[in-house]
């Protein structure tokens, strides 16, 4: 009866798809209940640990959580499907998009992209396809990556003039911080002190206000940073004049 209710460390690393040296050490770090020993050797975890540890690796790849903010998260909301249904809301679409995935092929045909840039992208991390049945598909903010990129390059940003697909890495290195400080602020803030329900009321506002702050501070700094480019021309021009009045 014991082992139909309970998973040796093994089955749980397997259905969880991670090394038995992950559980150990998640154990250690306070995030799994501890298993009910039977033996010296032998212990069994609650199937539900499969679950915990899935979530507890999905915080961390995809939210870009560190493991003691995931451990208070766990410690304060209890419910695992609450945690994932308010981290789901920043994983949905951005507003204008489509949430189903779209093929590569339709984003070929869109745009001046070939399949061996967006593959490269896929190597950097800037995109995540999905492959099925033989196929590649993007989830609405990749396929948006993708069809921004065509427009940046419609407006002159294109390999001629230097600017590859690898240089989106750098925004993305730029992003994950922020995005990673973002999120621990949120967590501390909400998760466990507010209901689910409520959580999702304010999540899609939220998000859009940040995305249209990052926006605008973008904007500034950039002209902030063109406008102190032009003086800079224009002295050199008014020295260059000055120095070929002098030659005459």
């Amino acid at each position: 009866m014991l082992q139909e209710e309970r998973l040796k460390m093994s089955e749980i690393a397997r259905r969880a798809a991670v090394a038995p040296s992950t559980i150990k050490f998640y154990m250690q770090q306070g995030l799994l209940p501890k298993p009910v020993k039977t033996s010296r050797n032998m212990a069994y975890y609650e199937r539900s640990t499969v679950e915990r540890v899935k979530l507890i690796k999905e915080l961390q790849g995809k939210a870009f959580l560190p493991l003691h903010v995931v451990r208070r998260i766990m410690k304060n909301t209890p419910d695992l499907n609450d945690i994932r249904a308010y981290f789901h809301i920043f994983r949905g679409p951005v507003a204008g998009t489509r949430f189903e995935p779209v093929e590569e092929q339709k984003l070929l045909e869109e745009g001046h992209l070939s399949s061996e840039e967006i593959k490269r992208l896929a190597r950097i991390g800037v995109v995540e396809p999905e492959a099925r049945d033989g196929k590649r598909y993007y989830d609405a903010d990749d396929a948006a990556i993708v069809r921004l990129l065509v427009k940046m390059r419609k407006a002159g940003f294109n390999p001629e003039r230097g600017f590859k697909v690898e240089q989106l890495r750098m925004y993305k290195e730029a992003l994950e911080p922020l995005a990673r400080r973002e999120v621990e602020l949120a967590v501390r803030g909400v998760v466990g002190k507010m209901k689910v329900e409520d959580l999702i009321a304010v999540a899609g506002e939220i998000m859009s206000s940040a995305n249209e702050l990052i926006g605008v501070m973008h904007r500034k700094i950039v002209r902030k940073m063109l406008r102190s480019i032009r003086k800079e021309m224009e002295k050199m021009g008014q020295e260059n004049a000055k120095e070929e009045r002098h030659g005459r």
